[in-house]
C-alpha cells in the first residue's frame, strides 16, 4: 500500500518538474512593412506654365518692338516741331503758325514720354518673367553644362531652321532686334544670341557696335551679313555660327543697351 502511494508520489513529482522544464513556446513576430507614397510632380502643369511663360515673354517683346518704332516717330517729331518752331520765330514771323507749332511741339513730346514709359515698364516686366523662368530651368541649365553646352563649346544639338519669311522665326535663344540706331548709322537687323551678335546692315555699324559691346564689358564676336540676302539664306547663315559665347545675362544686357534702357 505504502509502495504503490510512493510511487504515485514520484510519477506526480516528474510531471510537475516535466511541466516546470518544458520548453517555453516560441511566439514568431513579423515586421510590419511601410509603404512610403511620395507625392507625384505634376509635370504636366509644370509644362503649361512654361508654355504660357514663354508666350507671354514672346508677347512682350514683340510689343516692345512695336512701341519702340512709335516712339522714334514722336522722337522725330519732337525734332522736327523744333526745327518749324525756329523757322516761324525767325523765318516767317507769323504768330499763328508759332503758336500752333508750340503746340504741336508740346504734344509730340507729351508722346514720346509717354511712350519711353511704356517700354521701360514693358522691359522690367519681361526681365522679370525671364527670371522667373529661369529659376525652374536651374535643373536644365545644369543638365546642359553636363552636355558641354558652356562658354566656349560647340552646340550641335540644335538643328538648324530652314523655310523662314522672317527673322523672327528663327529659335527662341535668338534675340531679333530690328532698326538699331548707332548714330551715324542704322542696322536693319541686329540678332542677339549665346553665340554672339549677328548684325544685319552697312558694315560701318560693326564698329559702333563694337564701341557699345565694350562700354558695358562684354565680350563677344560680331558677324557682319549682307541685307541685301534673302531672308531663309540670311537665317542659315546665322544659325551657322554654333560656339556659345554669350551666357543669359550677357545676352538681356546687350539687349537692354540696344534699346537704349540702360
Amino acid at each position: 500500500m505504502n509502495e504503490n502511494e510512493n510511487r504515485s508520489d514520484l510519477n506526480m513529482q516528474d510531471e510537475e518538474n516535466t511541466s516546470i522544464h518544458a520548453p517555453a513556446e516560441t511566439v514568431e513576430t513579423q515586421d510590419a512593412e511601410v509603404e512610403i507614397i511620395e507625392p507625384e510632380y505634376d509635370s504636366t502643369a509644370a509644362c503649361a506654365d512654361a508654355g504660357a511663360n514663354e508666350a507671354e515673354l514672346e508677347r512682350i517683346s514683340k510689343e516692345i518692338q512695336a512701341q519702340l518704332k512709335t516712339y522714334k516717330i514722336t522722337l522725330w517729331g519732337v525734332v522736327g516741331s523744333i526745327g518749324l518752331y525756329l523757322v516761324c520765330l525767325f523765318m516767317i514771323k507769323s504768330n499763328a503758325l508759332l503758336l500752333a507749332t508750340c503746340v504741336l511741339m508740346i504734344v509730340m513730346a507729351i508722346l514720346n514720354t509717354r511712350y519711353s514709359k511704356r517700354i521701360q515698364k514693358l522691359a522690367k516686366e519681361r526681365a522679370a518673367l525671364q527670371a522667373s523662368i529661369a529659376k525652374p530651368e536651374s535643373s536644365a541649365t545644369a543638365a546642359a553644362a553636363e552636355d558641354g553646352l558652356q562658354i566656349g563649346t560647340v552646340n550641335t544639338s540644335d538643328p538648324v531652321v530652314t523655310g523662314v519669311e522672317s527673322l523672327n522665326e528663327l529659335p527662341k535663344e535668338y534675340t531679333v532686334l530690328d532698326d538699331v540706331d548707332f548714330g551715324d548709322f542704322s542696322a536693319e537687323h541686329v540678332v542677339v544670341s549665346p553665340y554672339g551678335v549677328a548684325l544685319v546692315g552697312n558694315a560701318d555699324c560693326a564698329a559702333e557696335l563694337n564701341a557699345v559691346l565694350q562700354e558695358i564689358g562684354v565680350e563677344s564676336p560680331v558677324f557682319v551679313y549682307d541685307p541685301e540676302l534673302d531672308i531663309d539664306t540670311l537665317a542659315q547663315n546665322i544659325q551657322s555660327e554654333k560656339i556659345i559665347a554669350l551666357d543669359e545675362q550677357q545676352i538681356m544686357t546687350i539687349c537692354q543697351k540696344l534699346l537704349g534702357l540702360r
